[in-house]
């Protein structure tokens, strides 16, 4: 059976297989009622170096840190 492709929705680029094995990061969400995006879907592939980018983004505009360090 033939695997698909992952691609990466930040940078576009393919996600290699041993990327995706240890660092997979998909986030598949529906909206819901209320939200402007009330129904649509949230699809996104990332790569490591596009989660690191994310992360840092969400570290700097969270007022709480959505990063918990492993114990």
């Amino acid at each position: 059976m033939k695997q698909t492709s992952v691609i990466c929705n930040m940078c576009g680029n393919k996600i290699d297989e041993m990327d995706l094995a240890c660092n997979g990061f998909s986030i598949n969400y529906q909206f819901g009622y209320g939200s402007i995006h009330d129904g649509d879907y949230l699809n996104i592939d990332l790569c490591s170096e596009c989660q690191d980018k994310l992360v840092t983004h969400l570290k700097e505009v969270c007022k709480i840190d959505p990063i918990v360090q492993n114990a």
